[in-house]
């Protein structure tokens, strides 16, 4: 990053529209459908067409406890799909260094 770049921002609701037009919305859940991430995220990289695949949001809660992909203002309403990626709880910075390291990996970026 350059010294002058903002690296992020707390934005206000609905955060719907933050979001990329035509992203594709996942929210990570214990109570979701059970996948390997790294084919997961292979799958949701891929687009049906040739065009460039859409852009994805994933939906990352920061709770000791429930599930807040759940709640209706937080994920509920804007997320198409639940997924979980491991059987117990994560914490929030675990679950985004996965997503972070499986999308580094099928970019080949390290």
């Amino acid at each position: 990053a350059q010294a002058n770049e903002t690296l992020m921002k707390v934005v206000a609701n609905p955060v719907e529209k933050y979001f990329p037009p035509g992203s594709r919305r996942f929210g990570l859940s214990v109570s979701g459908r059970q996948v390997k991430f790294r084919d997961f995220a292979a799958s949701v990289d891929k687009d049906e067409t040739d065009r460039s695949p859409a852009p994805i949001v994933f939906v990352v809660g920061a709770v000791a406890r429930d599930d807040p992909a759940s709640e209706s203002q937080f994920g509920g309403d804007y997320i198409e799909e639940k997924v979980s990626i491991c059987p117990w709880g994560l914490s929030a910075s675990c679950c985004c260094s996965k997503i972070c390291s499986e999308f580094e990996y099928l970019w080949n970026i390290c």
